[in-house]
């Protein structure tokens, strides 16, 4: 059993640093939880990523 938070949940879908690391642990685990909050702070995630493609200047 593990708890994915929000940048969990992002390396286990985008290669990143600690990507392997949670692909072992999440095929590995019985179950994974995470909390209501999660779809928000991936939601807040993939705007500011959408922004900084959209105007690299803003990047910060």
């Amino acid at each position: 059993m593990i708890y994915a938070d929000a940048s969990v949940i992002v390396k286990r879908y985008r290669e990143e640093g600690g990507s392997v690391r949670v692909h072992e642990g999440w095929v590995a685990a019985e179950r994974v939880f995470t909390s209501w909050v999660a779809d928000e702070h991936l939601e807040a995630a993939a705007r500011r990523e959408r922004l900084r493609v959209v105007n690299p200047e803003r990047s910060g």
